[in-house]
Parts: structure tokens; C-alpha cells; sequence
């Protein structure tokens, strides 16, 4: 039976998603970043089974605990009670879904904007991807710090 002789060492290069995955797991700061991501995940999902109180439950005796590492503080309300008697360890529980929920409901409604809007571009000509090409630039121009102040006050108002 003949054996196979390799004139040429194979060299076997990995995939570009294979290769950035290595250079990334390389870096401590981006998988700290990545774990913690996915800790605030797992939070989001499960927060309400981890929940020990109800976060909308008001209780009359237990107003402004504070945390259980104060001396006054009580272990079954880990990060104490608000003015209102509710457990702040639960609502932020609670909270972490909605906070994830509607970030990832306005980059979803971002991106259909954005591809619709690149597509018209893209396939459009003359004056209308002129008009498209000089509203992304003007969009481009404005900081998005300032963007966001004018919208968030343009919403705020009747």
C-alpha cells in the first residue's frame, strides 16, 4: 500500500471568523467586556425567577432599609427599600428586561431604517440618491450627543 508522501507541507489557515475569535480571546479587556455582556444577559432572562420580593409590592414597615452590609441593614433585602418599602435588588432585576428590551427594540427599528434607506440609495439615481446622499451627510455632520438632546426634549414636549 502506498504511503502518502507530502512534497509540500499543508498549511491549514483558519477561517476569518476563526482567526478574529483568536485574536479577540487574546484580549483581556474585550473578554471581561463579553462576559460581563453576557452576565447582564443572563440577568435580563432570569432576573425575575431570581427576584426574592415582588418590585411593585409596596411595604408600609419596611421604608428605607438600608443595605445588608449596613449594621441596621437585613439580608432579606439585599440592597435595601426604597421611600416606597420595595425591594431595590428586585427592581433592578425587573428593570434589566425593560432596559435591554427596548435597546434592542430601537437598534431592531435603527437597523430596518438604515438598510431601507441604503437600499433606496443604492439603487436610486440622479436627484433622488443626490438628495439621500446630502441628507446622510448633513446626518453625519451633528454630533450625536446633540442629536440625541434635541429628540429626547422634541419627545418630551405635548
Amino acid at each position: 500500500m502506498p504511503s502518502k508522501v507530502r512534497v509540500y507541507p499543508e498549511i491549514k489557515i483558519p477561517s476569518p471568523l476563526t482567526q478574529t475569535w483568536n485574536t479577540f480571546r487574546q484580549d483581556i479587556r474585550g473578554m471581561v467586556g463579553l462576559w460581563m455582556f453576557l452576565f447582564y444577559i443572563f440577568i435580563a432572562i432570569f432576573g425575575p425567577t431570581i427576584a426574592s420580593h415582588d418590585p411593585f409590592n409596596q411595604n408600609a414597615t419596611a421604608l428605607l432599609f438600608p443595605p445588608s452590609w449596613d449594621s441596621k441593614g437585613s439580608l432579606s433585602y439585599f440592597l435595601g427599600t426604597d421611600d416606597l418599602g420595595r425591594d431595590v435588588l428586585s427592581r433592578l432585576l425587573y428593570g434589566a428586561q425593560l432596559t435591554f428590551g427596548s435597546a434592542l427594540f430601537a437598534c431592531v427599528i435603527a437597523l430596518f431604517i438604515g438598510i431601507s434607506i441604503g437600499i433606496a440609495a443604492g439603487m436610486l439615481r440622479g436627484l433622488a440618491s443626490s438628495i439621500l446622499h446630502h441628507m446622510l451627510d448633513i446626518l453625519l455632520s451633528i454630533p450625536s450627543l446633540l442629536l440625541a438632546i434635541v429628540l429626547v426634549s422634541l419627545m418630551g414636549q405635548p
